[in-house]
């Protein structure tokens, strides 16, 4: 009776998902859930999706999180899944560099 109990709390304490009904089509019907919120100190599985400042990520290894270990700061945790933006413009070459401080024994 207690090992019942315990695996209820259990699964209260894992992060909630939300089920989201499309509507019916002449095919079938579609149901999808929503990515719950990332949090720290929950164990994610591979392929579990959170959201994280309104970007979608998907878990690519599983760990249990910790604080500073948001998904947009450990990529070998985590992948944009959705939501991550449109930026495909590589960065600009840059120029007129130059060098100070230079000595005889340094730069």
């Amino acid at each position: 009776m207690l090992s019942k109990v315990l695996a209820g709390l259990a699964a209260l304490s894992l992060p909630l998902t939300a089920a989201v009904i499309a509507p019916p089509t002449a095919a079938a019907s579609t149901v999808r859930l929503a990515a719950a919120e990332w949090a720290a100190w929950t164990a994610y599985a591979a392929g579990a999706r959170v959201t994280y400042n309104g970007v979608e990520y998907e878990c690519v290894q599983a760990h249990t999180s910790q604080p500073g270990w948001e998904p947009p700061n450990v990529p070998a945790l985590w992948k944009v899944a959705t939501g991550g933006g449109t930026d495909t413009t590589a960065p600009s070459v840059p120029g007129n560099l130059r060098s100070t401080g230079v000595t005889d024994t340094s730069v």
